[in-house]
């Protein structure tokens, strides 16, 4: 998934009991107002939200950032939505999938853009990349749960990753709660490169990794 920050105003309308509207008006993604940067312009957000009557389906998308798109450090304009449906007490899912880009890249340094949040494309001229995502959870306990994911992503210039390739990953993790504050997440992953070698320094197509993280919410 794709994270930046947004320096700006965000508010929620309620439409109605299962609808709702998400205006916001931001300096542009992953920079300050007063960083030089062609990333640093008005940037709106226009996304809606609808929950079934009964909570078991929703969903939530539209354009989270647009502008003129110019090339920039993290000038991304995305189209995303998120659906997510709760089949009963253990089961549930989530897919989210999204389309974003920046117009005039370069792929390489220049004056006006010396670094990237990612890679700099493997072409100049348009970028786009194109993402869908899936998430179904399966309730062992009332602290535990199993999480599937699997992921297509298509780097079409090598934006993101500084391969122009497309990529599917498979993990299977578990998330434990032992307590509200603390997370424990461990996981196995593998992924796949499907046009070039795009792991270990373009040497490997496919990787597997295991891991472990533990997040502390305070």
């Amino acid at each position: 998934m794709i994270h930046y920050t947004q320096w700006g105003i965000f508010s929620t309308f309620k439409l109605s009991n299962v609808w709702s509207l998400q205006l916001g008006f931001s300096a542009g993604n992953d920079v300050a107002p007063w960083q030089a940067d062609r990333g640093r312009q008005p940037t709106g957000s226009v996304l809606l939200q609808w929950i079934s009557p009964n909570g078991k389906d929703s969903f939530y998308g539209g354009m989270n950032a647009f502008n003129n798109g110019d090339f920039g450090y993290n000038n991304l304009q995305q189209l995303v939505g998120t659906y997510t449906h709760k089949f009963n007490e253990k089961w549930w899912t989530i897919t989210e999938g999204w389309f974003m880009y920046q117009r005039n890249a370069k792929d390489q340094p220049t004056a006006a853009v010396p670094y990237q949040n990612g890679s700099f494309p493997r072409a100049n001229g348009f970028a786009p990349e194109v993402a869908i995502l899936n998430y179904t959870q399966y309730r062992l306990s009332g602290s535990t749960y199993l999480s599937f994911r699997n992921e297509f992503f298509d780097d079409i210039r090598g934006n993101r990753t500084g391969y122009a390739t497309s990529y599917s990953e498979h993990a299977l993790g578990v998330v434990y709660w032992p307590d509200k504050i603390i997370t424990i997440r461990p996981e196995i992953r593998l992924d796949h490169s499907y046009d070039k070698r795009a792991f270990d320094d373009g040497t490997r197509q496919t990787q597997i990794t295991a891991n472990m993280d533990v997040i502390v919410h305070f």
